[in-house]
């Protein structure tokens, strides 16, 4: 029996058939296409929903620099509320790896807002 196997497995030819080999890279290529849209798409949402977080930690500092501000005003820039006398945020949330800019309304009214909107962060590409 084993030289039966082993006298059919000698007459076959060693190599792929074409049929099998561009089947084989259709496969690969499936594959690693579906694996990079997955991780882009995954990425754009990530920096989308981190700009967002940033965006509230921003007005949540805002809020408490107004509290603890002598004259109860909002600051009217950034800087204010991450140096300063009364820092009310540990960090610059305007680093350079991110992709956006977070901005207070130089108005006074508080408002916080980032260039480019963090929803348009996703729509790059």
């Amino acid at each position: 029996m084993i030289r039966k196997i082993k006298e059919d497995t000698e007459d076959r030819p060693k190599n792929f058939t074409l049929g099998e080999g561009i089947a084989a890279i259709l496969i690969l290529v499936v594959f690693v296409g579906a694996i990079y849209f997955a991780i882009t798409g995954v990425s754009d949402e990530t920096e989308e929903k981190t700009c967002e977080i940033q965006v509230e930690t921003v007005r949540a500092a805002v809020e408490g620099y107004r509290l603890i501000d002598d004259d109860d005003d909002y600051p009217t820039d950034i800087k204010q509320i991450y140096t300063g006398k009364k820092p009310t945020l540990l960090y610059n949330p305007n680093k350079d790896s991110n992709n956006y800019t977070i901005h207070i309304k130089s108005d006074g009214s508080g408002e916080v807002y980032t260039t480019p909107a963090c929803e348009e962060l996703s729509d790059k590409a």
